[in-house]
């Protein structure tokens, strides 16, 4: 059973993580300084101070990869392809669980895939319900960047009758 506090634990160490970072690099900077020779003053610079969180926290450019071949069955992937299971409770119940994934890496070994569920309970695919603060840094599905979305439909998307799927169809 998950803690119920855990998404503010992990923030917590996070935070904490961060502030202990500055405080190496603040050692490091005064550590420098004494080492170096007297030199005439220069105008003092403004410091951006959030320059090494900004560092740490950009995403990493991805090697460029070739073009995904258009979806047919049975599915083909390409090496290092990033699958994100997108959806509502019936996705997000497989994080219990590690029986897609497992699958998924037996039936395609050599392809090095990589798989994350970002899915929610109580979001819709086209309808992902969050807090007015949520930002692109909180946001899974921005920070994975998915090559191949696995959707999941099911209950909410239900709500809008027989022609709610139409808007769904490509």
């Amino acid at each position: 059973m998950p803690m119920p506090f855990a998404p503010l634990r992990l923030a917590s160490l996070l935070l904490a993580s961060i502030l202990l970072l500055f405080a190496v690099a603040a050692q490091a900077a005064r550590a420098a300084e004494a080492k170096k020779p007297d030199a005439p003053a220069a105008a003092p610079k403004e410091a951006d101070p959030f320059e090494t969180a900004r560092e740490l926290l950009a995403p990493r450019r991805r090697p460029s990869s070739p073009a995904l071949p258009p979806s047919t069955l049975p599915l083909q992937f390409i090496e290092g392809e990033r699958i994100a299971l997108y959806g509502n409770s019936t996705a997000e119940r497989m994080n219990i669980f590690g029986h897609f994934e497992a699958l998924l890496h037996q039936r395609f070994p050599d392809k090095k895939l990589v798989v994350r569920n970002v899915a929610r309970p109580a979001d819709e695919v086209a309808n992902r319900q969050r807090a007015g603060d949520y930002t692109k840094l909180d946001d899974p599905v921005a920070a994975f960047g998915a090559d191949t979305y696995l959707l999941f439909f099911g209950f909410n998307e239900s709500f809008a009758g027989p022609g709610g799927g139409e808007k769904f169809k490509a």
